[in-house]
């Protein structure tokens, strides 16, 4: 269910209707920096994408389309639907922004379409009508038109890429005295769609009692800080879109006295990244041991 919707009106849209709709919208004053209200009209399009271009160039926004300027209903007749209007702003809007959520709320003679846009983390993007092709941004309860220097700006700050880390614990077997041994495989995806992650670096810092020297069995692997941490550089680019990973296997044998803590952390990043981190903990059920991993997140 739409969320930006209900931060930015205090309210879930699946409990509205039209006019609880219009109403809402008069207690909170009309429109924001992020809240666009649009009437239906024959010739709809534009108003609607550029406003969809402000929202991905700025911080996020709904467009209302349906409500006139008093806020009242002026609705968009049944004819014209969900794919109908994600067809319209792929088509349009350059390059093709990624999560917009569109709802409608039935009402007399059509409905009130509530379109979700997010900060664009591919901006800027495009408005490309039939007879002029622009950036806009929003500012205050206005969509203008983007100058050249902010474009610039814009492009300059383009997205780095996005990487997702994970653990993946292939199996954990308990060895002589206290030790628990571990294969591992270690996954980095990159979810971003327009940049390619290159000279990507993990670095893998072990603590409370776990031995990492077993991983220097990967070629690829080497000693970064005595015996705690390993370190490697991938040599091939982790190339754009979802699904896209590298990964690799490795072994390491952990003392029970790390019971519930982080036995081993995993940073990674790239030169096209901010850096990431997750752990994995070692938990001790009444079917045996288990090496948790956490979720992965940026390093603050």
């Amino acid at each position: 269910m739409p969320k930006l919707f209900e931060s930015l009106l205090g309210q879930p849209l699946n409990s509205l209707n039209a006019e609880g709709l219009c109403d809402l919208i008069r207690r909170s004053h009309g429109e924001s920096s992020n809240l666009e209200i649009k009437e239906y009209s024959s010739n709809w399009k534009p108003g609607i994408l550029k406003n969809v271009s402000a929202f991905l160039n700025s911080d996020g926004g709904v467009i209302i389309g349906g409500l006139s300027d008093a806020y009242t209903l002026a609705a968009f007749p049944p004819n014209i639907n969900n794919q109908q209007i994600h067809n319209v702003i792929n088509d349009t809007i350059s390059p093709k922004p990624i999560g917009i959520d569109i709802n409608s709320l039935p009402c007399e003679g059509g409905n009130v379409w509530i379109i979700e846009v997010p900060k664009s983390v591919y901006k800027p993007h495009m408005f490309q009508g039939s007879d002029e092709k622009r950036y806009y941004f929003r500012s205050g309860t206005s969509t203008l038109v983007a100058d050249h220097w902010m474009v610039k700006l814009m492009f300059e700050s383009k997205i780095k890429a996005i990487l997702d880390g994970c653990f993946d614990v292939i199996s954990v077997s308990s060895t002589s005295g206290n030790f628990i041994s571990a294969r591992i495989n270690f996954i980095i995806k990159n979810l971003s769609y327009a940049v390619v992650a290159r000279e990507i670096t993990l670095a893998l810092f072990t603590q409370s009692g776990a031995d990492v020297s077993n991983i220097l069995n990967s070629a690829r692997f080497v000693i970064w800080n005595e015996q705690t941490t390993a370190q490697l550089t991938l040599d091939r680019p982790v190339h754009k879109g979802l699904g896209s990973s590298n990964s690799f296997n490795l072994t390491i044998n952990i003392d029970e006295i790390a019971l519930g803590e982080p036995v081993l952390t995993a940073k990674f990043g790239s030169v096209d990244s901010v850096l990431y981190e997750t752990n994995l903990s070692l938990v001790i059920n009444e079917d045996g041991p288990h090496l948790v991993p956490s979720d992965c997140k940026e390093c603050e």
